[in-house]
């Protein structure tokens, strides 16, 4: 792939999640409001389209058949496929990390995009047209990129290491299968703040337009670590890369859980923001460590599942918890959870 090809796959990875994912936490508030119902209750319908893709209007009911529609879009246009496909169609596994950490560059920034974008056109037109909008320019962004981009490409031709004769099963029980874990608690604590922060930040008196806003920093603060394996050319610790990534996303969650005040959550998303985006270039450059080149694309999926089905699960469950609880205290279990399954880590190795 050429520089602008990964450019341009990048860009169509900006739109496809920031309208496929973050512009949802945006939604929230105005459906709920609309469809008067609980807050759960809309949130579930994003955990549906995150379920589908783990596993491939006034009604309640049809409004979650839409979603489970996106999810099979999810499956089809984020990063799972795209980390396949570059992976066959770049040769040089140091070429192909750094394309992969490049496009999630720009994944990166579709929050910082999409939330304000979503905020400004639900303010300026509703929550409906502003969907119709998200729907043509995801149509624009997936068609050019086909076209532009992947039309006709064949996979490289580099010659590939016999395949070892174990299955993917026997493979995880013999490295630390409490990776998967790290992974899939990092992707239930991603997605449910996600699809939550802005009606946490508007519970606690921000504007839904300054909320969105806010929420943008989450894109912004994701790059430094992207940016870093786009241009690293050395190893670096797995134990290392591990624990930045979570105890960013640690700390970040524990400020959030503490302050009421615009500074500290934003230096708490800045936090949590930074670790996540850290985890997306980590999951691919670690099963790359654990498993060779040989097994990589077939171990990136068998991770990918528990990961969306954690993804899947985290909007509702925090949402419904956050109806009992407090957005506070959803803050501070997620953020027991990680240091737990990290802690689970660190006593396998």
């Amino acid at each position: 792939m050429t520089r602008g090809e990964v450019w341009a796959t990048g860009l169509g990875q900006c739109v496809s999640w920031g309208v496929l994912y973050y512009a949802f936490g945006v939604l929230v508030v105005p459906v709920e409001r609309e469809l008067g119902v609980a807050r759960w209750v809309v949130v579930g319908a994003f955990s549906v389209a995150l379920l589908v893709s783990a596993v491939a209007s006034p009604n309640v009911v049809l409004s979650y058949l839409i979603w489970a529609a996106l999810g099979v879009c999810m499956a089809a246009v984020l990063y799972e496929p795209i980390f396949g496909i570059v992976g066959k169609a770049v040769a040089d596994a140091g070429d192909r990390l750094r394309a992969i950490a490049t496009i999630t560059v720009f994944g990166g920034l579709a929050s910082t995009v999409f939330l304000p974008l979503t905020g400004a056109l639900v303010d300026g037109w509703g929550w409906r047209p502003a969907v119709g909008i998200l729907a043509a320019l995801l149509a624009i962004a997936t068609v050019g990129v086909h076209r532009l981009v992947f039309a006709g490409k064949a996979p490289s031709r580099q010659a590939v290491p016999p395949r070892p004769v174990v299955s993917s099963r026997q493979a995880l029980l013999s490295r630390p299968a409490a990776l998967m874990a790290v992974f899939a608690a990092s992707s239930f604590a991603a997605a449910a703040l996600a699809a939550n922060l802005v009606p946490a930040l508007v519970d606690r008196g921000l504007l839904p337009t300054a909320a969105a806003a806010l929420g943008g920093v989450f894109g912004i603060m994701q790059l430094p670590g992207r940016l870093l394996f786009a241009r690293r050319t050395g190893s670096i610790s797995p134990r290392a890369l591990l624990a930045t990534s979570v105890g960013l996303q640690v700390a970040g969650l524990l400020v959030l859980a503490a302050s009421d005040s615009f500074a500290p959550i934003a230096g708490g998303v800045a936090l949590f923001a930074g670790g996540s985006g850290l985890a997306t270039v980590a999951r691919p450059y670690l099963v790359l460590v654990f498993y060779g080149q040989d097994r990589a694309g077939e171990m990136n999926g068998v991770f990918a599942r528990p990961q969306q089905l954690a993804r899947a699960a985290g909007p509702v469950a925090a949402a419904a918890l956050a109806g009992v609880t407090g957005y506070g205290v959803v803050f501070a279990i997620l953020a027991a959870l990680l240091l737990a399954v990290l802690t689970g880590t660190w006593a396998r190795k």
